[in-house]
């Protein structure tokens, strides 16, 4: 077996971080706004607590004091400190931040960045190991692993890509360590296994995997207890940093999720798994990596089924990936919910599992054919026409659109510092924030902290209005399409003390100051306008109807004075549970209010108020009834009101 001398590993792992860095270079210094933009700022918030807390890694926190999933000992305590994995990624971030005295997005990219390169390294080492071939080697790991998913996240905030490495780089020490029977890679395997298990938690998979592939050498094959032995040492920090995340959940709370999200039933767990693939099937990979990663698995498969004879090595491996995939798919099973709409759920189960099986395979088979140098041409072939595809996928995935929410809290919270600065707000002071996404957004782009009211399901508007905070922030966006829901007692009990850059900054008051209702120029007891609608106006029979779409409204505001706009009708019978009230509100240029609301089954007086932005647009306003498989909807006495 061949070694490869250090300096020729620092110029791989140079080239493997110039060329990613190439590709990455226009969004290296970029604010997380793109899609699931509210994990990578929860992460990011993190390195930014360990340096409001002194580095106090046993207590990380965020910039946000509530928390999605609340503390089960104190439910109504406000805390920045939350559980979390543990936080190697960010606590490493923190301290260049603070060395550099720079807490810009570049910082953590970088980092993540060099991450990655150092696991793409290994990967080549796995291979060259193998192989002895040092331009497939070169090559592979990149046609492999460089997926539109990959790539995006590989200098992103989450800690899968790092977790990822570290997997990398234990593979190549326990390959090593059954090459040549040293101890040394096998407890540096356990080390970088471990490290890898503790940042992110599904790593505890192949780390798991590998203890009980030797668990079942020393049953039947009477092999030492020894590597049982150091392998389960590995389970100690990982395992340690769960029960002691546990006690940070229950006591503080915590922004991220600590439990399963399975299907309730078979066919469901089909239509998530249908749904993913539909959503992510070629973020995932591109159509020839696919091919590459598969066609191993396949083979593995055969080997198994047919019980054909292979060298040792790759014997291990087919062993090794029969209890790393069933992992794989159970943790999949356990967490099926989640995949439809969290693509990154693959970073941490199946894609560092077909790549580390695609290349011990590929290699594998490179050796055992005597397959030529030159053929990494075709190799060379097949990642030009892969990665163009990919960062075509990339681009389309860091393309920010206006109907993304993302999008335009970003371009609003961007000037939220201003805003507070010009109002004299102090940053010791906390802020309470009504938004209902990626509740650390704000405060990263202000330098403020504070509480972040994402649900007021959860939170009744009485306990808010408790909280010890006395501002209150309000995106004009939210303030349009979303005032009914944050809740009257808003506009009763707060004072406008400026608006800015689409939002209003309030403070806590009653019966002084200029109020929301005052500001906006409404009168919410007086209506301007009213009109009243039967249900013959609104072509249904005798209020009742088995049409697919029933009671239309259309309206057209021009060159307006109105503010508001009140629909309500009541409700007397419905029968089919999928049936939708939908209220449309646009101009020629904006989207102010498109949705599908649900219809109760009871007899109810069903009402929506929106508001309008005070300006000369003409907005067309539809409403309608939609009532699948012609069921019967029986209602009465719409009405319009304008204020």
């Amino acid at each position: 077996m061949k070694r490869i001398k250090p300096i020729y590993q620092l110029l791989v792992f140079i080239g493997y971080f110039g060329f990613s860095f190439f590709i990455q270079k226009d969004t290296i210094n970029e604010f997380p706004h793109h899609i699931h933009a509210w994990a990578h700022t929860d992460h990011y918030a993190l390195s930014k607590g360990f340096l409001n807390n002194n580095f106090d890694l046993f207590h990380p926190e965020t910039l946000t004091s509530n928390k999605q999933f609340p503390s089960e000992n104190h439910p109504n305590e406000l805390s920045k400190v939350t559980s979390s994995d543990f936080p190697f990624v960010q606590y490493t971030a923190a301290l260049i931040m603070k060395t550099t005295g720079n807490e810009q997005p570049i910082i953590y990219r970088v980092l993540m960045l060099l991450l990655s390169s150092l696991g793409l390294l290994y990967l080549f080492r796995i291979a060259y190991q193998i192989s002895s071939n040092a331009l497939f080697s070169l090559l592979l790991p990149i046609l492999l692993l460089f997926s539109p998913l990959y790539l995006d996240y590989q200098i992103g905030f989450l800690p899968s890509v790092a977790a990822m490495s570290f997997l990398f780089a234990g593979s190549f020490y326990y390959l090593r360590y059954k090459l040549q029977a040293s101890q040394k890679d096998l407890v540096l395997s356990v080390l970088c296994l471990s490290l890898s298990a503790a940042v992110r938690t599904p790593f505890a998979i192949p780390l798991i995997a590998l203890i009980g592939h030797h668990i079942l050498l020393l049953l039947f094959k009477k092999d030492s207890l020894k590597p049982v032995l150091i392998l389960s040492l590995g389970l100690m920090l990982p395992i340690a940093y769960f029960l002691y995340n546990q006690y940070l959940r229950a006591e503080y709370g915590s922004i991220f999720l600590g439990s399963p999200l399975y299907a309730r039933n078979f066919v469901e767990l089909e239509s998530n798994w249908m749904e993913a693939c539909e959503n992510w099937f070629f973020h995932y990979y591109g159509v020839l990596q696919w091919m590459f990663v598969l066609i191993p698995v396949f083979m593995i498969a055969a080997i198994n089924l047919l019980k054909q004879s292979v060298n040792h090595t790759y014997q291990v491996l087919t062993q090794l990936t029969v209890l790393y995939g069933i992992g794989v798919l159970l943790y999949l099973v356990l967490m099926s919910r989640q995949l439809v709409h969290h693509d990154y759920y693959a970073l941490d189960t199946f894609i560092p599992f077909l790549t580390l099986v695609g290349v011990v395979s590929i290699s594998e088979w490179v050796k055992t054919q005597r397959i030529p140098h030159f053929s990494s041409i075709f190799i060379l072939g097949c990642l030009i026409l892969t990665i163009n595809d990919n960062l075509s996928t990339l681009s389309e995935r860091r393309q920010p659109e206006s109907s993304e929410p993302y999008t335009s809290m970003y371009k609003d919270y961007s000037n939220l510092g201003n805003l507070l600065v010009r109002n004299g707000i102090s940053k010791d002071e906390q802020l309470l924030v009504l938004d209902s996404f990626a509740p650390n957004m704000p405060f990263l782009l202000s330098g403020y902290h504070g509480a972040n009211v994402l649900d007021f399901g959860k939170h009744s508007f009485q306990e808010v209005m408790n909280w010890p905070i006395d501002h209150i922030i309000l995106r004009d966006d939210l303030l349009y399409q979303d005032f009914w829901e944050i809740n009257e007692r808003l506009l009763q009990e707060t004072e406008v003390v400026d608006y800015g850059f689409g939002i209003f900054l309030l403070r806590k008051s009653k019966n002084k100051g200029e109020s929301l209702f005052h500001w906006l120029n409404i009168d919410p007891n007086t209506p301007i306008t009213t009109k009243n609608y039967t249900s013959t106006d609104l072509e249904a029979n005798e209020g009742a109807s088995n049409k697919e779409f029933t009671a239309t409204f259309r309206d057209t505001l021009f060159n307006h004075d109105y503010r508001m706009i009140s629909l309500s009708f009541e409700l007397k019978k419905k029968q089919s549970s999928e049936a939708l009230w939908h209220i449309h509100i646009h101009s020629e240029t904006e989207e102010l209010f498109n949705e599908y609301l649900q219809i109760p089954s009871m007899t109810t007086t069903l009402n929506k108020k929106i508001i309008l932005p005070n300006d000369l647009n003409t907005w067309y306003i539809s409403s309608y009834l939609y009532n699948p498989n012609n069921n019967v909807i029986d209602y009465q006495n719409f009405e319009v009101k304008y204020y």
